[in-house]
């Protein structure tokens, strides 16, 4: 198990200073902006390595096309809350609680939140470990 866990620290060791480098290199330029850009790269670099490397340890079947669909469903509210400029504040209050519930019910729709079976789960587990 320590053998498995190891790796982590070295992957989070490579993301920092994956994000030493771009702030050093962005921040003089774009100041607050090359913060964000760094640590936006650091994160995505340190995700997609632990993911790759748990992968090999033990793969778990992701959904990337809904992923996908609700990262896009994200977007289009995100978009929406940005755009429209409500001064009332019990109004924008309303509107923001609107589009939330708007997300979760799309993420029902798409069957994100349900359909995701603990018995299978456990099964292979129990099997994967026998």
């Amino acid at each position: 198990f320590f053998k498995k866990t190891a790796v982590i620290p070295m992957i989070t060791l490579s993301a920092a200073v994956v994000k030493i480098v771009f702030s050093l290199l962005l921040i003089p330029y774009f100041s607050l902006w090359g913060a964000i850009i760094s640590t936006i790269v650091s994160t995505i670099f340190w995700s997609s390595v632990v993911y790759l490397v748990a992968n090999k340890m033990y793969q778990i079947p992701y959904r990337f096309a809904v992923l996908a669909k609700i990262g896009t469903l994200f977007l289009i509210i995100m978009v929406l809350e940005l755009k429209i400029n409500i001064v009332s504040i019990p109004l924008s209050l309303l509107f923001k609680s609107g589009l939330f519930a708007l997300f979760v019910l799309l993420l029902l729709k798409t069957k994100f939140l349900g359909g995701f079976n603990y018995r299978n789960m456990i099964i292979a587990l129990k099997d994967r470990s026998s």
